[in-house]
Formats: structure tokens, C-alpha cells, sequence
């Protein structure tokens, strides 16, 4: 079908596939097994058996390689970088306890261990205002502990820098030229907003899962192009929206529950045409 606008799931046992045509109202669906650790092979099999990707307009793809990553815990290998005297925020989180009477709870580990949340001296006040400049040479000593490490992935989280980026953006700019095969994300761009440990976690968590997600991205990319797709690819968000590859692989965090969210938007858009308001979707 021309013009076509597919809509793809890769679950853990099937993918499955929803092509739908606007002009003729016409839609056609597949379903094939989903390749553990592949799961670029089963969405392109799915195309394969709705008639290769050709005369397809756009194709929606919904993912669950960064959840899957995230809690079975096969994501980078990951370091932090944090204003000194913050390193065990991820450690301390709200200071809440989910039952305040259990005295034996153990809780999760955080994703990256104490003795790779390393410390650079730096400080901005509230305000954004630099309160102590940021020392590269800091970043400098760090650098044999990243590389010996076998670091992959690294998180910059400094005090602040929601209200100023420019130290977060300095130390990236360092560790780009420096360790150019690291993957960086900070938190300025991922989750600028007020809250330590909320900020830090999200960082984390998004290079945690970047290096895998931008392989499979890239990959998929690659291999669509050579069934000819000459259209874009979005990425469904945890939010419901969309997104392009390019902020998809910048940002994979936004798509931890994009698998999720599709199945909700679709409940809505179903029950609205039944007439039913009251639905649970599962």
C-alpha cells in the first residue's frame, strides 16, 4: 500500500506489525517471532511479510531493548561524574523507606557502583553562579580509572547545572576529546530540572542504556534503508508522542516505557469509538 504508515512493537516473545492505509482505509497486520538479543531481525522479517518497506510513508516503532536492558541489568558499563561530595546521592536517593518497619530491606543496587561515582571539584550556587570554577584537571586524574575500568558509558551530574550548564557542558567537551569511544550524557540536557537524586538517577539510566539502544537504532536504520524505506522513523515515547532517531539515541531514557504507552493510546483510541469511556488496558 502506498503511503502506508506502519506501526511496530518488539515484545519478548513476538513482533508484531500494523499497517494501515489513510487513502483506502485499508490495513494489514503481521506477526512474527521477536529475536532475543536481535531484535532488529524480527522487525524487519515483520515488514518482509506485510511486503518489504518500499512504498511505506512512515513507519512508528515502539521498544522495549532499553526497558529490558534496564531491568535485567545488561546495560553499559557505567561511571558518574559528580560535584565532590555528592557521590553517594544515587545511594541515598529521598531518603524513603518502602516499608518503614521492615529493618532488613534490601534495596536495589544502584546502577553503577560506589568506586566508579567519581568526584571533581566545582560549585554552583542555587542561582546557577559559580562558586568554585570547574578543574579539568580533576577530569585528568580520572582518566586511567575510566580506562582501566573498561568504563563504556559515563553520567555527568554537578550540583546546579540546571541553572547553568556550562560546567557540564565543559567536562563533556574534556571527556569527548579525551575518550572519544565514551558515551556521555549530562544532566543539563537529559533531566534539567531541580532534585538531585531524580536528576542524577535519569542521567544515569540514560547512559546506562545509550550504547545499546544507538547500535540497534543505527543498525535498524541501516537495514530499512536497504528495503528501500526513504521515510522516517519515529520512536514512541513514554510520554505517547514521537520522536526521531537522532533524539531517540541522544536521549533513550524517554523511551523506557514506549512500549507501554502505545498499548494505552490505543485503548483510548478504541474505546472512543466504542463509545466506552471506563477501560482497562493490560
Amino acid at each position: 500500500m502506498s503511503g502506508a504508515i506502519v506501526g511496530v512493537d518488539v515484545g519478548g516473545t513476538f513482533t508484531d506489525l500494523f499497517l494501515f492505509d489513510p487513502a483506502s482505509g485499508r490495513f494489514q497486520t503481521a506477526k512474527v517471532p521477536s529475536q532475543r538479543g536481535d531484535e532488529a531481525s524480527g522487525f524487519l522479517a515483520g515488514l518482509r511479510a506485510l511486503g518489504g518497506a518500499s512504498g511505506m510513508a512512515a513507519v512508528v516503532h515502539g521498544t522495549t531493548v532499553g526497558t529490558n536492558a534496564l531491568l535485567e541489568r545488561k546495560g553499559a558499563k557505567l561511571g558518574v561524574i559528580t560535584t565532590a561530595g555528592f557521590r553517594d546521592v544515587l545511594e541515598m536517593a529521598k531518603e524513603m523507606r518502602y516499608d518503614i518497619y521492615d529493618l532488613l530491606m534490601v534495596l536495589p543496587e544502584p546502577l553503577v557502583a560506589r568506586p566508579l561515582r567519581l568526584e571533581v571539584t566545582e560549585r554552583l550556587n542555587g542561582k546557577g553562579e559559580v562558586s568554585i570554577p570547574l578543574q579539568l584537571d580533576n577530569l585528568e586524574a580520572l582518566q586511567s580509572k575510566l580506562l582501566n575500568e573498561n568504563v563504556e558509558a559515563v553520567a555527568v551530574c554537578f550540583l546546579h547545572s540546571f541553572t547553568n550548564p556550562q560546567h557540564e557542558q565543559a567536562a563533556a567537551a574534556w571527556l569527548h576529546e579525551h575518550l572519544p569511544r565514551l558515551t556521555v550524557s549530562i544532566s543539563a540536557e537529559v533531566a534539567p530540572e531541580i532534585r538531585e537524586y531524580e536528576r542524577m538517577s535519569t542521567t544515569g539510566c540514560n547512559a546506562y542504556v545509550q550504547p545499546l539502544t544507538e547500535r540497534y537504532l543505527h543498525r535498524l536504520q541501516a537495514d530499512l534503508s536497504e528495503l528501500g524505506f526513504r521515510h522516517h522513523l519515529y520512536l514512541m515515547l513514554s510520554s505517547g508522542g514521537i520522536t526521531t532517531l537522532d533524539t531517540a539515541a541522544r536521549f533513550p531514557v524517554r523511551l523506557i516505557e514506549s512500549g507501554p504507552a502505545a498499548g494505552v493510546l490505543a485503548s483510548v483510541f478504541y474505546g472512543k469509538k466504542l463509545g466506552e469511556e471506563n477501560l482497562v488496558s493490560f
